[in-house]
């Protein structure tokens, strides 16, 4: 059901900008899906590449595991990440952070940046909050996430701890911001 909900949202656009930026980079063996619930994204990624999908909600995890089984999936939460520094090749994070207080948030940011390897991109996504649009603030009234903000507070957020090094903002019914960053060296969390 999950799935099929984002799909009437727009994923299909998403995974366009998405597929994009991911054929932009090099091969990876790491990718971290943080927030990945049912995997929805998991076919962007080629293989034999190690795919861990991270989530807090384990019957998103079961829907992730049953049409991905070869995969890893782990219920955990953002704000701590039980992995080792400096593990991943690539962090994502598509369509979360409406979830999070401004405090996890902040926290996701670091244990982010401190999972990445040196030379690894961290990839964000996320739909912006636009008040002065009807149908934007109508969308984030039905929304479940309660911590709307702009495409300034999320990209405040993002720089505190990473270069961007690609930015775009397109629409489907939300305008959405999508960003890649490398680690800045200067961050210590």
């Amino acid at each position: 059901m999950y799935d099929f909900i984002q799909n009437l949202a727009g994923a299909s656009i998403v995974r366009r900008h998405l597929a994009a930026l991911i054929k932009s980079l090099s091969p990876v063996s790491f990718i971290l899906d943080v927030g990945g619930g049912t995997g929805i994204y998991r076919d962007l990624w080629p293989y034999p590449s190690v795919y861990l999908c991270l989530d807090v909600d384990s019957a998103k995890l079961r829907g992730f595991v049953s049409k991905y089984p070869a995969d890893k999936s782990l219920l955990a939460d953002a704000a701590c990440i039980p992995l080792h520094d400096k593990t991943v090749d690539i962090v994502v994070c598509t369509a979360v952070s409406h979830h999070l207080s401004d405090k996890i948030l902040t926290l996701f940011i670091q244990e982010s940046a401190r999972v990445l390897n040196d030379g690894g991109i961290f990839i964000f996504l996320d739909a912006v909050y636009r008040p002065q649009l009807y149908f934007n603030r109508l969308l984030w009234a039905i929304d479940r996430g309660r911590c709307s903000r702009t495409r300034e507070q999320l990209q405040t957020a993002v720089t505190a701890a990473y270069h961007l090094v690609h930015s775009e903002r397109f629409s489907v019914y939300h305008e959405y911001w999508l960003c890649a960053g490398d680690k800045k060296t200067d961050c210590f969390f």
